[in-house]
């Protein structure tokens, strides 16, 4: 346990993160970037706040999952060769975490970010460049060596995975951004849940922590996917690229500037 002390303040910290985190990550991606850097000033170790983080918005994709149930129904058994590989890289990013120094990675962070936010915003034009047309709701084959690289990325950070795959959704030509934030859950689903166990055998979960975490996580989780299946496409599309937007931001300052 590496919180000495709990006080009602920690608790209320831990709920109020877990819960915005988890409605962040179930519109867009990017929860982590709340929960993360609050484990980090309760005072847990890099890896272990991060381990303890994916434990958290791996449970709370539940909250995701059951809030689009209705745009999920009929495409679990199709998603299932993407769904291997999540759990390929996750397992894959997992690894490297546990054995590799997080510098030369982190660096590549906002670049990453920025980059799935621009392939988001403008993907319809990306589709039209390449000759591609809408599709029912799946990863298109072009997508599935970059997906490997998504869930890598996402067993080894995890932060704004959801970003990314939204974007390798509209390149596939998904348009319909409601059934694109439901597959995505099911993926980070998958990504998150290799890398959990992973950690669990690792033994580098503070397991208090995510429990409290991932309770406020899965509410968060669920009401934002409930309230934005009401939200217009266009409008929730404008609000993914400016979270990404935002994150980009932020973490170029963080990572080139600040840090």
């Amino acid at each position: 346990m590496f919180l000495h002390t709990w006080s009602l303040s920690t608790f209320i910290l831990l709920i109020v993160a877990g819960f915005f985190a988890g409605c962040i990550n179930s519109v867009a991606g990017g929860g982590s970037f709340l929960a993360f850097p609050t484990l980090l000033f309760l005072g847990l170790p890099p890896i272990i706040a991060n381990a303890t983080n994916n434990t958290a918005m791996w449970f709370g994709t539940f909250g995701t999952i059951s809030g689009y149930r209705e745009e999920l129904a009929g495409h679990y058994r199709p998603l299932l060769p993407a769904m291997l590989i999540g759990v390929a890289g996750g397992l894959a990013g997992a690894w490297l975490l546990l054995v590799t120094p997080e510098v030369v990675f982190t660096r590549l962070i906002p670049w990453l970010l920025l980059g799935a936010t621009l392939v988001f915003a403008f993907s319809a034009r990306l589709r039209r460049l390449a000759g591609s047309h809408d599709h029912p709701g799946l990863f298109a084959s072009g997508t599935l060596v970059p997906l490997f690289l998504v869930g890598v990325y996402g067993g080894y950070f995890g932060a704004a995975i959801g970003i990314l795959t939204l974007a390798l959704l509209a390149l596939s030509g998904v348009s319909d951004v409601h059934r694109a934030n439901g597959i995505k859950a099911i993926f980070s689903f998958v990504v998150n849940g290799a890398a959990f166990i992973s950690f669990v055998v690792a033994g580098k979960i503070a397991w208090p922590v995510a429990v409290v975490l991932s309770l406020a996580a899965i509410a968060g989780a669920y009401a934002a996917a409930r309230i934005s299946r009401k939200v217009a496409p266009q409008a929730l599309r404008r609000l993914i690229i400016m979270i990404g937007v935002c994150l980009s931001a932020y973490f170029f300052y963080k990572t080139y500037i600040h840090g």
